[in-house]
């Protein structure tokens, strides 16, 4: 059962993703106060679904089916222009797609977060299955992921462009297993004031002195900062999507950003790039905050309309999406080819339709 704040969730964060991306709201307050919120809380959601229990052969092969294949179809689908033009060559796509992006794929460097969060599920099951995570004690599971942000803020900086991001691991870990820790918090969440009055005031604190210059960047009063600012922004987007989930319209437009998130991350970058030079040709001497905007908003709305196309056919679906999601694709297709009716079915007078025909196909067995 999908719990639709967590959809919400991150469906908010996808869209903020895009919004940094883009390169008018790159170098503003917001942006950089927001980087150290969305990717955290994209870590936090996605501990929330990791299963103990699976077996970790079967969850390597299930998470590169995910994560790995579009990563890698993505730079072999522009490999070629890529190489025309001599930015790339054999050798260097090879190690760039092995090293999951990098300095070598910078056209898809955007995409870092795939790879990554591969090995970030992997290093998560190793810790639950073989780190026998769950029998630690609460106070020593707290001070590991407290210890693990500490130092992977710290180490970031040190080490950029290692193989699958491997220096951001430690801090994204640790927002994983906190996200894995808190998963029973979503089904039953419930904002307060003061809750969210304590968050807020420790986000602004925090980024006061993360972006005034208050504290050195090298400093633990910086790494404290940026720690305390991830924890009390992500428990904002928690109330935020739980209290967004109460208004249908805005609900439903972020849920569906959520679940086609992955859609979104793969095209945002190509199509808000394009978008930018489209609309400032459409608008000529428009604001250039009103092209960023129109960009931004048109890149998220034609990557959900490319989702939508690329499940209609199983052949696009097994690119882009687990082989699992694909064969659906492929029964449901067939399914539909099967029932196409050889003659118009007779008229019947509108008295006799069986309501429950018009509900979905689950809830018509339910009816019957």
């Amino acid at each position: 059962m999908r719990i639709q704040s967590v959809d919400i969730a991150r469906g908010l964060c996808i869209i903020l993703v895009v919004w940094g991306h883009n390169a008018q709201f790159t170098d503003t307050v917001i942006n950089h106060a927001l980087w150290s919120i969305r990717m955290p809380m994209m870590f936090f959601v996605a501990g929330s679904f990791i299963n103990p229990q699976q077996g970790f052969g079967l969850l390597v092969r299930q998470k590169a089916d995910t994560l790995l294949k579009p990563f890698v179809v993505m730079a072999l689908l522009q490999a070629p222009a890529r190489m025309a033009i001599g930015e790339t060559n054999p050798a260097a796509l090879m190690i760039g797609i092995l090293a999951g992006g990098g300095n070598y794929l910078p056209w898809v460097y955007y995409l870092w977060y795939l790879p990554h969060l591969w090995l970030v599920f992997m290093s998560g099951h190793l810790l639950l299955s073989k780190g026998r995570f769950d029998n630690w004690h609460p106070g020593t599971k707290i001070v590991a992921i407290i210890l693990a942000l500490y130092v992977g803020i710290w180490m970031t900086g040190l080490v950029p462009g290692a193989p699958l991001k491997l220096e951001a691991l430690p801090k994204n870990l640790a927002f994983f297993m906190l996200g894995y820790m808190s998963r029973a918090i979503w089904a039953s969440w419930r904002g307060s004031w003061p809750r969210a009055s304590v968050a807020i005031g420790a986000l602004l604190t925090s980024q006061y002195l993360a972006q005034s210059g208050a504290v050195d960047v090298s400093s633990a009063e910086y790494v404290i900062s940026y720690m305390v600012s991830s924890l009390a922004g992500i428990t904002l987007v928690m109330a935020l999507a739980n209290g967004l989930s109460r208004a249908p319209l805005v609900s439903t437009i972020l849920s569906r950003c959520g679940r086609e998130s992955i859609f979104i991350l793969l095209f945002h970058w190509p199509l808000q790039t394009m978008g930018r030079h489209v609309w400032a040709w459409a608008l000529h001497g428009a604001d250039p905050w009103l092209i960023a905007t129109l960009s931004w908003l048109s890149s998220i709305s034609l990557s959900l309309l490319l989702a939508q196309l690329m499940r209609a056919s199983y052949w696009t679906a097994a690119l882009w999406l687990p082989m699992q999601a694909a064969r659906k694709v492929s029964r449901q297709t067939g399914r539909v080819a099967m029932q196409r009716p050889a003659a118009p079915p007779l008229p019947q007078p509108a008295m006799q339709a069986d309501f429950a025909d018009t509900l979905p196909e689950i809830n018509v067995q339910a009816m019957r």
